[in-house]
């Protein structure tokens, strides 16, 4: 079991005291939270495959999109990560690889494979 998260109501939406979360795209909205969450946990896993085979980077970080199902109450249909590295001497093979073991290995990825399309690619940066 986790620690509880607290979610005050407010009239401005939902505060966690870290983050306000509202329907009306003032603040975050709770498919922004499962965008950051799926993005995140996938870019930590992929770090620490590259990490954990030595790939030496210098920068990593990740364009998340998603795609919703407006006749479907706006449900999530499918997430796009799109992962940015820079370093020297970046050998493709090794990334594509350790890539694609990352959502084998990020648990909010695991949680949703059934009900969205989460699809990753890769792009190695100047």
């Amino acid at each position: 079991m986790t620690k509880p998260l607290k979610l005050v109501y407010t009239e401005n939406g939902f505060d966690t005291g870290d983050l306000l979360i509202d329907d009306k795209m003032t603040a975050h909205t709770p498919a922004d939270l499962m965008l950051m969450s799926i993005a995140s946990c996938s870019a930590i896993v992929f770090r620490n495959i590259l990490r954990k085979k030595r790939v030496d980077f210098t920068d990593l970080w990740v364009d998340a999109t998603m795609e919703r199902i407006p006749e479907e109450e706006n449900r999530i249909s499918a997430i796009h990560l799109h992962f940015k590295i820079t370093g020297s001497q970046l050998d493709p093979h090794p990334l594509e690889k350790a890539l694609k073991l990352t959502p084998k290995y990020c648990s909010m990825v695991r949680s949703v494979e059934k009900s969205i399309i989460v699809d990753e690619s890769l792009e190695i940066m100047p």
